[in-house]
Order: structure tokens, then C-alpha cells, then sequence
């Protein structure tokens, strides 16, 4: 995430120091000229996508940016008009540089067709204008908020009065915008009103996959499923992960559908949605989780750090030596009571031991007074 974040911003603000803005801005932001041309022979149909795409093509290198499109006098008949937006030039007036623009783009169009004719020509202020911007952008922030407190309503009221969930959804979510706005600038692909319109497209598909995930996040903490809320997460999106790419795939055929065969009016619409809906499902999947696993486990390395503290402590007390007391010496006279004793035991054990090496007289007398022993023992 960060990676991709810091080169987005790094080509934003290479392109403003270059060209003096972030993004190639389009006519509906600065402004321009319409010049409306009638041209023979018309533009018969199915070669309107041809004929539009020629005449773009010369016009820019002549130095123009323009937006071409063919119109036809008579419903139903041949393409015989053709519009042209033109943008004004920095330091300009808006007539004389509509006047120099007529001349450049009627000699280029004589090279296409054998007749071009003006029609008219006329000065267009932004539609796009400062104060419009400023009302969008307002409107932006409000629904992130708005956004913000509904998910917290949902997900964290209950719990805690920390929007946890929410802001890992915005996060995902801001992340989506600046990577849109970042390609666009690689890229420099013009900037204009169908782009607002994908930017916004953007912001509410990408909220709506997060959400999907997070509601099976909560469903599998009801269910408790798996003691360790990583583990848990990861069951969530493992279920959820078929419903993501799937949606993300049958969106994606379309627009890259209408990408190649659109025409070039709607090739920024759909290159953005494609741009946009893409990192949206990514970041669904593998930034808001994240960010809301990670963040769980802080609170639970904040909660039981008070009781890993005290059983280090008491763990380290019980392992802790004890000295033991040295053994005290004896006194005199029990050590003279011992010898006694060890002497009377000595003598005692040689009586013992001369009476067995010399048995009584008459061998026969003692086995007679052990039979009677013997005898009357049983």
C-alpha cells in the first residue's frame, strides 16, 4: 500500500513541477473554443469511429487539444458536421485565440475532405469552474463522513467507541482514489467531466466490497468460529474471495468492452473504472482487513500487557535462590557421648565375635540344647 501510494503522489508532483499541474485537465476545467465545420463528402455510417479518430490524430499534431465529434444536419442522413473543443491557450484572449485555432483546424481538415466550411465558432468558460470543484469536493468529504458514521453504526457501536472498521474502510477507499488519480498522471490522459463521473463511480464500488467483507467478519465473530481474530479474518475472506473476483470480473468485461471498442469519448470513462474498480477490490481484500487485524492486535497486546507484567514478576520471584542456613557445628560433650558410644559398640561386636569363634565344650551337648531349642520353638 505504501508503495503504491508514494508513487502515485511522487508522478503527481513531478507532473505539477513539469507541466504546472498534477493532471492533464481537460476543456470542461479550463475552458475553450466551439468551432462547428461542415465537410463533404459526409461520413457514412460505421465510419464515424474511423473518421473521428483521423481527425484527432492531425489536429494534435498540429498542436491543438481538441475533442472531435461528428453530427449530422438532418436526423437520419450522413454525418456532414463536425464539433470541435478546442482549448485555450495560457495568456490569451478567448476570440483571438478561437480565431487562430479556426484557421489552424480548417487548413488541417482540407487535407481529410475536399471541402471544409465554417460554421461557427464561439468562446466557452469552464464547466467544470472553481466554485463547481469546490461544491464536488465538499460533497466528497461529507459522504466519506457520512460513510464513516453509518460503518461505525453498524460495526462498532456495539462494541466500542472506536470507529475501527470505518476508518480501515476509508483508508482502502482514499487509497483507491489516489491510485486512480496517480495512474492518470502517469499516464496523462486527459481529465475531464466523464472522469469526475468514474471517480465517483470509484468511491461507492470500492465501499460497497469492503462492506460485504466485514459483514462476514461480524457474522463469524457471532459464530465464533476461531479463538484469534486473525484467523477469523482470514475464514471471512476466504469465503468472501469468490464473490470478489467474481463481481470485479464481470464488471471488468464490460468495460474493457467498452475501452477497445467504445470510441475515443469514452476511453478515459472506462480506462478509470477499470483503473479504479481493480485497485478496489485489492485494497478491499488485502489493506482494510489487514488494517483492522492489525489494529485488533494492539488493543490485545495493550489489554494483556498489565497481566504478562505481573506473571513475569512473579514467575522471576518464585525462580529466585533462597539461601539456605549453614549446619551448626556440635558441642563437646556429645561428641564425647558419640565416641563413648562408639567404643561400648566396638567391644560389644568383639564379645560377639570371640564367643562365635569359640563355641562351648562338648559339640555334642550343644547340638542336644539346640534340638531342644528347636523343639520347643515348633
Amino acid at each position: 500500500m505504501g508503495l503504491s501510494i508514494g508513487v502515485c503522489i511522487a508522478a503527481m508532483v513531478i507532473r505539477y513541477k513539469v507541466n504546472g499541474s498534477p493532471l492533464n485537465y481537460g476543456i470542461d476545467f479550463t475552458g475553450g473554443g466551439i468551432i462547428t465545420m461542415k465537410v463533404s463528402p459526409p461520413v457514412r455510417p460505421g465510419e464515424e469511429v474511423a473518421a473521428t479518430e483521423k481527425a484527432r490524430t492531425a489536429l494534435e499534431k498540429a498542436g491543438l487539444r481538441v475533442q472531435v465529434q461528428f453530427a449530422s444536419s438532418i436526423v437520419g442522413r450522413p454525418r456532414d458536421q463536425i464539433l470541435i473543443r478546442t482549448q485555450l491557450p495560457k495568456g490569451e484572449s478567448g476570440s483571438e485565440a478561437v480565431k487562430r485555432q479556426e484557421k489552424i483546424v480548417g487548413d488541417t481538415l482540407r487535407a481529410q475532405f475536399a471541402e471544409v466550411e465554417t460554421l461557427g465558432t464561439d468562446v466557452v468558460t469552464p464547466v467544470v469552474s472553481k466554485d463547481l470543484t469546490r461544491k464536488a469536493s465538499l460533497a466528497v468529504f461529507l459522504g466519506c463522513l457520512a460513510i464513516i458514521g453509518w460503518i461505525f453504526i453498524r460495526y462498532d457501536f456495539a462494541s466500542s467507541l472506536v470507529p475501527k472498521y470505518a476508518l480501515c474502510a476509508i483508508v482502502a477507499l482514499f487509497h483507491d482514489l489516489i491510485v486512480l488519480a496517480g495512474v492518470f498522471a502517469i499516464v496523462y490522459w486527459v481529465v475531464d467531466s466523464p472522469f469526475v463521473a468514474a471517480f465517483l463511480t470509484v468511491l461507492g464500488y470500492s465501499v460497497h466490497d469492503t462492506i460485504v467483507i466485514f459483514d462476514r467478519i461480524r457474522e463469524n465473530v457471532k459464530l465464533r468460529k476461531r479463538p484469534l481474530f486473525a484467523e477469523l479474518v482470514n475464514i471471512s475472506l476466504l469465503e468472501t474471495m469468490a464473490r470478489s473476483v467474481n463481481t470485479v470480473l464481470t464488471v471488468e468485461f464490460v468495460l474493457v468492452a467498452l475501452y477497445l471498442f467504445g470510441g475515443v469519448t469514452l476511453r478515459s470513462f472506462a480506462g478509470a473504472l477499470i483503473i479504479g474498480i481493480t485497485s478496489g477490490a485489492w485494497s478491499s481484500i488485502f489493506i482494510a482487513s489487514q488494517l483492522l487485524v492489525s489494529w485488533k492486535k494492539r488493543e490485545e497486546k495493550a489489554r494483556l500487557a498489565p497481566a504478562a507484567a505481573r506473571a513475569s514478576r512473579s514467575a522471576g520471584a518464585q525462580i529466585a535462590p533462597r539461601r539456605t542456613p549453614a549446619p551448626k557445628r556440635p558441642s563437646e560433650p556429645a561428641v564425647e557421648a558419640g565416641a563413648a558410644l562408639s567404643q561400648t559398640g566396638s567391644a560389644s561386636a568383639g564379645e560377639d565375635s570371640e564367643a562365635a569363634s569359640h563355641p562351648p565344650a562338648g559339640g555334642r551337648s550343644g547340638k542336644k540344647l539346640r534340638g531342644k531349642k528347636r523343639h520347643r520353638r515348633f
